[in-house]
C-alpha cells in the first residue's frame, strides 16, 4: 500500500494489514487475534501502540474486538478501520532503543 497506493498515513498503513490478514482467513481460528496483534506491533513501531494490556477483558480491547468483526463481516471498510484505529491509538512516549535500531535499519521495498 505504501509504495503502490503512495499511501503515508501509519493507520490505514495498519489497518490494511489487519484487513488482509483477517480477510486471507490463513488460520482455522484466531485471525481476528492474529490481525490485532500484527497491527499493534506496526504501530508500536512507528511510535503508537493499540492495546495497553493486549486481549485484556475490557472496554478498550472489546472496541478493537468489534471493529474487527465489523470489517469481516464488511460492515466497515478497512477506511473506516484505520479512522478507528487513529481515533484510539495512544502515542509510545519515549521509544526503546532496540525499536527505534530497528526502525531506522529497516528497508522499504
Amino acid at each position: 500500500m505504501k509504495h503502490y497506493a503512495k499511501e503515508e498515513d501509519v493507520f490505514q498503513l495498519a489497518a490494511n494489514l489487519a484487513e488482509k490478514i483477517i480477510k486471507n482467513d490463513a488460520f482455522q481460528d484466531g485471525n481476528k487475534r492474529t490481525a490485532m496483534a500484527a497491527a499493534d506491533m506496526f504501530l508500536k513501531i512507528n511510535g503508537y501502540y493499540l492495546q495497553k494490556v493486549p486481549f485484556a477483558e475490557d472496554g478498550h480491547n472489546t472496541g478493537l474486538t468489534n471493529a474487527h468483526v465489523a470489517v469481516v463481516t464488511n460492515q466497515w471498510t478497512v477506511q473506516q478501520l484505520g479512522n478507528y484505529y487513529k481515533s484510539i491509538a495512544q502515542p509510545l512516549g519515549p521509544m526503546a532503543a532496540e525499536i527505534l535500531d530497528y526502525r531506522n535499519s529497516a528497508t522499504e521495498f
